[in-house]
């Protein structure tokens, strides 16, 4: 049987191919079509994506630039309270206080001189304070001696006999324990006496002859009525030796600021200054109403003046009493003396900060001002983190402002500030035998060139004081009071010249018990030499960066240059301060000296020195082997 031809699906068949290519075009096109579509639409939804999160970026940014300039802000906001101090003085403290009418019947006083193994001004400051002018019979003086070399305390007990035979009433107060140090003793001493006033004096100080009238006049108004609320007059401090070191130089002039500025302007505008330790003269009845001496705190004498505050008293500041001291000459003494006060400051802030903001009365501004004079010390971890992340500031555009406004705002500040303090503080301290007319106009203008060693000794000192800051914060209470070495120095002429030491009777038994007592070595040495590789980098790597601009014919920017000259400052600044300080310890080179910080066990190996743990916690002794 034949099959048969099916025409409807031969013509199927016959097209089939034409219609599979149709379809295939067709799926073509509405892919494509759809796919660009997609893209499109993918592209759109990720460039808005894109718009949302540069804004996003942009905030991240900026909080971040804001964060890292905090510090920054909050050290504005010290150099601006610390200027307006300056201005206020202009406006406020330029007066002298005057001195009020005595009576006849003149008042008890008693003299407390606290001393410890002070081989050197010992005999000084006993025939001094035996010499003020005071009725012999309402005198008294206490030599509160807490030596423990016999020799020494022969000497001590000898000046007091000759004193006495001269018809001064002088005797020595020695304790079976050195229980509260400086405090202590004077905490001791004020209970053995009747006196209604107190006056204070350290060992490396001179008293002058008038010293007596003219303070405890300023108890008195001009009619002879006592100022009861009044309870401490503290003089200015003078130098013996302001230009015999950059050292010495650079105290001097803060002295100067800080005394003749900032205590002026406080005394007259809100009646309070804190007690500097010497120089000054108390009411016995406000330490005792204000609980006595204590030695909760390393600056025993600014922490009674804030508890005598907020028991209703005032207290003043006088500049045109002068009271000549000496500064410390070696950097062995400057730094724990600075790191006593620096760290007994901030135990201050812990004991009474909430006192004074939450339970003191006062006016906002008075409490603005006090708040700011009790936390004066948290400069120093502020302007070391500042100096730290600056550079990196730069380096990843988070500055905030560019151009002269970034100029006036980064740069301008403390320069401005300096020669303010500078200016002012040279132009109005009273100087004691200054010449006048042509002669003291330049001898002023002289003595305003030391801004240069303040600025530059500051600069090496940011890490010691960061560490004593944070030492006062997080340390313990209790801790050992490290007197301050005095060498006895003496004023050969005038104001500007060099002082010279003497040459005392016990000076060799002086320099066996220096030889034989070790020196204490803080730990502080070890973040000081971290920083001081730390600006070393910073400093090759923005020279570094001036090469390469300067190759690439680009332009030099004002930001490396800036940086070269900041990083170089404070390493010349934090190597010449560590340097000195070592060859003050060690008594020999810098190299060596930065090889006993740096590896103990290896100089140990190279010399004589042995290194071993002290008896104050974080640091070490360099004994010197005989």
């Amino acid at each position: 049987m034949m099959p048969v031809r099916n025409e409807s699906a031969g013509i199927a068949t016959l097209h089939a191919p034409s219609a599979l290519i149709n379809d295939t075009a067709w799926l073509a096109g509405n892919v494509s079509s759809a796919l660009i579509n997609d893209t499109a639409w993918l592209a759109g939804n990720v460039s808005l994506l894109a718009s949302v999160s540069a804004p996003t970026a942009n905030v991240a940014t900026m909080a971040l630039a804001i964060i890292c300039h905090i510090p920054l802000g909050l050290i504005l906001f010290f150099l601006l309270l610390g200027a307006l101090e300056r201005f206020g003085f202009l406006c406020l403290g330029r007066k002298f206080v005057a001195e009020g009418a005595l009576s006849e019947v003149r008042p008890l006083v008693c003299v407390q001189l606290a001393m410890y193994n002070e081989y050197a001004v010992a005999e000084r400051i006993i025939t001094a304070a035996c010499a003020m002018r005071w009725p012999r019979e309402q005198l008294e003086v206490q030599v509160l001696d807490d030596s423990t070399d016999p020799v020494l305390r022969a000497m001590i007990d000898e000046v007091v006999e000759r004193e006495r035979e001269s018809g001064t009433n002088v005797h020595v107060m020695r304790r079976e324990e050195r229980s509260g140090y400086k405090a202590g003793a004077l905490e001791a001493g004020r209970k053995q006496t009747d006196a209604r006033f107190l006056v204070l004096f350290d060992a490396d100080f001179i008293p002058s002859a008038d010293f007596i009238e003219r303070t405890v006049s300023r108890f008195y108004d001009e009619t002879g009525d006592e100022r009861t609320t009044l309870a401490l007059v503290q003089a200015q401090w003078g130098h013996l030796n302001p230009a015999s070191s950059m050292l010495t130089a650079h105290q001097s002039l803060w002295i100067d600021d800080h005394h003749t500025l900032q205590m002026s302007f406080r005394s007259a505008a809100w009646g309070f200054i804190n007690f500097t330790g010497t120089a000054g003269t108390w009411r016995a009845e406000a330490i005792e109403r204000a609980g006595g001496w204590s030695a909760k705190s390393l600056v025993e004498d600014c922490e009674l003046s804030f508890r005598v505050l907020f028991s209703g008293y005032t207290t003043s500041f006088v500049r045109d009493v002068v009271q000549q001291s000496e500064n410390p000459d070696t950097w062995t003494a400057y730094k724990a003396q600075q790191k006593r006060w620096t760290q007994g400051w901030v135990q201050l802030m812990r004991l009474h900060a909430t006192t004074l903001l939450f339970t003191y009365e006062c006016s906002f501004f008075k409490r603005l001002a006090l708040l700011y004079h009790m936390l004066i010390a948290l400069q120093w971890p502020l302007w070391f983190l500042w100096l730290a992340t600056f550079p990196w500031l730069i380096e990843f555009n988070l500055t905030l402002v560019s151009g002269w406004v970034g100029q006036l705002l980064y740069i301008c500040p403390m320069p401005l500030w300096l020669v303010l303090a500078s200016v002012l503080a040279s132009t109005f301290a009273v100087v004691p035998g200054d010449p006048g007319g042509c002669v003291g106009v330049l001898r002023r203008g002289v003595a305003m060139l030391r801004l240069v060693p303040y600025a530059f000794v500051s600069a090496g000192m940011i890490v010691h004081q960061t560490c004593s800051v944070f030492e006062g914060l997080f340390g313990h209470m209790s801790v050992e009071f490290e007197r301050t070495a005095k060498r006895g120095m003496i004023k050969t002429d005038s104001w500007m010249d060099i002082a010279a030491p003497p040459s005392p009777a016990l000076s060799r038994r002086q320099g066996e018990a220096a030889k034989n007592k070790p020196a204490c070595v803080h730990w502080y040495v070890y973040p000081e030499l971290l920083f001081l590789v730390y600006q070393g980098v910073m400093l090759g790597l923005y020279s570094v960066q001036l090469q390469r601009t300067a190759a690439a014919g680009t332009g030099i920017l004002l930001e490396d240059v800036e940086g070269v000259a900041l990083s170089a400052f404070l390493f010349l600044g934090v190597a010449y301060s560590l340097s000195r300080y070592c060859d003050d310890v060690t008594h020999e080179g810098s190299c060596c000296a930065c090889l006993y910080a740096l590896c103990p066990a290896l100089a140990f190996r190279f010399s004589s020195v042995k290194f071993s743990p002290s008896g104050a916690p974080g640091s070490y002794c360099l004994r010197r082997s005989c």
